[in-house]
């Protein structure tokens, strides 16, 4: 029997993605932190660039979470449905056909 490759889990792209987000905005607040503190004493550092560095880093770190979230949203939304008998895919009510939605064709 020739083993079947297993099919991708399609929240793995979210969880990259998100937490690939939070590592570049973190990364990006610490290098405005480090760039401000590593200023020569008589220079007057600009604090446009380590503000905008800081305002990015947040940006992209909470959109990172915002996408790592959407997974588990996804999960809860389908436990709910199935818990309160309607179809995962569409939402029809399915206390009088549980074995198929005769909406979508899903079966739950």
């Amino acid at each position: 029997m020739i083993p079947t490759a297993i099919p991708a889990d399609r929240n793995g792209r979210y969880y990259v993605a998100g937490a690939i987000g939070v590592v570049l905005g973190l990364g990006l607040m610490v290098a405005a932190v480090v760039r401000t503190r590593n200023q020569p004493p008589l220079a007057s550092p600009s604090p446009w660039v380590s503000s905008f560095l800081i305002f990015a880093g947040q940006v992209l770190a909470s959109a990172g979470g915002f996408v790592a979230i959407i997974p588990v949203m996804r999960r809860h939304g389908r436990a709910a449905r199935l818990k309160a008998g309607e179809c995962p895919a569409c939402g029809y009510d399915l206390r009088a056909t549980p074995e198929r939605c005769p909406e979508c064709g899903a079966a739950p």
